[in-house]
């Protein structure tokens, strides 16, 4: 119990002091010791926490690099996973009423209630398609739920050429990248956790993100129903000095000159326009279009109740897709808790970026699974699995949730961006140099050491002579060797038949 408490102690402190002092004092001079980044065995466990500035000597074309690889897996994210909004009303949203839909908790709703809503679908058409995958901005705020599937209709331009996303499209490509990067991501999260490699050593700026694409997978169980090939009108502020026309509607009835100032009469589209030729005889018969005015009342005091269109989230549909679709977004929460816990005895190493790094994932998974699983069990109520827009999108809770999540973001930023550098075998680290030999591998030499590497052994004239020193090695004989001491100095040797380690041999 002592021992948690400390170490809950320490995580605290760091949160204040990025260079913690005393017995987590960040020692960076030569005669300091490789401390053991995990070390199983019986030992207390213990935090070490460690900041370098040492990204001074990174040039302008790496900075290029760094920031495009860092940024990438993020916007994919973003891009791909929020839509375009759709405004049913003349006002604005402002930046605060769509933040929301930026957070990472908002995307992944998305794609489960796209995917509960498939799945519960008593009759599922391009109509219910297009409506499942837009966000409607309306008097009531933002709006995708089951009721205004209906209610939209009449505001409805295109939409999708079937009830499915075609092969050859848009929405496709996107499902292919994020899936790939996301594969990349689970792969090199999977090696550390298995202990295949020490993942937290491969962390630095281009890859503070790279979690993030794990994402993309929870895209896969709705991907044959995202779609953005659909329109709806978006609505402009009115311009009063027009003379308000009559439209002729798909009834053959002309609407009233208030329903004809909705809309300006450059987008006086109306339903009649659809190519329903491409529509099914059933399809062309559940889209009649309802009147304006209908729609409009409809929008603004539509019922909360449940569709009958849809099966009910208690159902063996409902509770199916919440089988399916939550247990890899807890798995993702249980990969971070395990990276910010020592795994047996002796110290546990974090720089300031894996530290950050780690609390960010932890916090933002944590909240994550917490709101999604709050509305998906909560069937009964409007505000569950029957809008495709986060319930809580609007709440000031939740607002505030977002901006720590993109603060935290910055942060992590910053530090990686102050810590990064790069090694000699050009991976990319956030570890002090002498950590170099765990990041790229070889061997350590010391001249004190009692066995193992202890110099270089070099043929000159006939004879060996010994070059101590205090470094690391990569590299075999014969085939050249980079040899680095403490003091930052490198030198390559190539062709190295005449140089080999010299050895002290262990002691019998």
């Amino acid at each position: 119990m002592r021992a948690s408490t400390r170490n809950l102690l320490a995580v605290i402190t760091f949160l204040f002091l990025p260079i913690v002092s005393g017995n987590h004092a960040n020692q960076t001079g030569d005669d300091a010791p490789l401390p053991v980044i995990k070390d199983y065995g019986p030992q207390a466990r213990s935090y070490t926490f460690i900041f370098t500035f040492q990204s001074q000597g990174t040039n302008i074309g790496e900075w290029i690099t760094l920031f495009t690889l860092c940024l990438a897996p993020l916007g994919v994210h973003l891009i791909v996973g929020v839509p375009a909004p759709s405004y049913l009303i003349h006002r604005r949203p402002k930046w605060h009423e769509r933040i929301g839909h930026y957070n990472p908790t908002s995307i992944i709703w998305r794609y489960f209630s796209i995917f509960d809503r498939r799945l519960r679908a008593k009759s599922w058409n391009a109509a219910t398609m297009a409506a499942s995958n837009a966000h409607f901005w309306t008097e009531r705020g933002w709006d995708a739920s089951e009721a205004v599937i209906e209610s939209s209709r009449a505001y409805c331009t295109k939409l999708p050429s079937s009830t499915r996303v075609a092969f050859l499209s848009a929405s496709t490509v996107k499902t292919a990248v994020v899936t790939l990067q996301g594969v990349q991501a689970i792969a090199g999260l999977m090696r550390g956790a298995t202990g295949q490699v020490d993942y937290s050593l491969s962390v630095a700026l281009d890859t503070i993100f790279f979690p993030l694409a794990t994402f993309g997978l929870l895209r896969l169980p709705a991907a044959l129903w995202l779609t953005e090939d659909y329109a709806y009108e978006s609505h402009d502020r009115p311009d009063r000095s027009r003379v308000p026309q009559l439209t002729l509607t798909r009834e053959n009835t002309f609407a009233s000159e208030s329903e004809a100032e909705l809309v300006p009469m450059s987008k006086t589209q109306t339903f009649s326009s659809f190519n329903t030729k491409e529509l099914s005889r059933e399809d062309s018969r559940e889209l009649s279009p309802l009147p304006r005015q209908a729609s409009m009342a409809a929008l603004l005091t539509h019922s909360t109740q449940r569709s009958e269109a849809f099966h009910s989230a208690k159902s063996w549909r409902g509770i199916l897709s919440r089988l399916l679709f939550f247990p890899p977004v807890i798995g993702f929460l249980c990969i971070s808790v395990y990276y910010m816990i020592p795994h047996g005895g002796g110290e546990y190493v974090m720089t300031g970026t894996t530290f950050t790094m780690n609390i960010y994932y932890l916090s933002s998974l944590s909240l994550s699974n917490a709101t999604l699983l709050y509305y998906s069990l909560r069937p009964g109520s409007s505000k569950s699995s029957s809008s495709t827009v986060i319930p809580c999108v609007n709440a000031m809770w939740y607002k505030i949730y977002t901006v720590w999540i993109f603060t935290l973001m910055g942060a992590l930023l910053i530090i990686a961006s102050l810590e990064t550098r790069r090694t000699p075998c050009g991976q990319y680290a956030t570890f002090p140099k002498k950590w170099d030999l765990r990041v790229c591998g070889g061997h350590f030499v010391r001249v004190n050491a009692t066995e193992g590497p202890v110099g270089v052994a070099m043929r000159v004239n006939g004879s060996v002579q010994i070059v101590e020193m205090n470094g690391w090695c990569e590299g075999s004989a014969g085939r050249g060797m980079r040899f680095e001491a403490l003091n930052g100095s490198t030198a390559d040797v190539v062709a190295s038949s005449s140089v080999l380690l010299a050895t002290r041999p262990v002691p019998t």
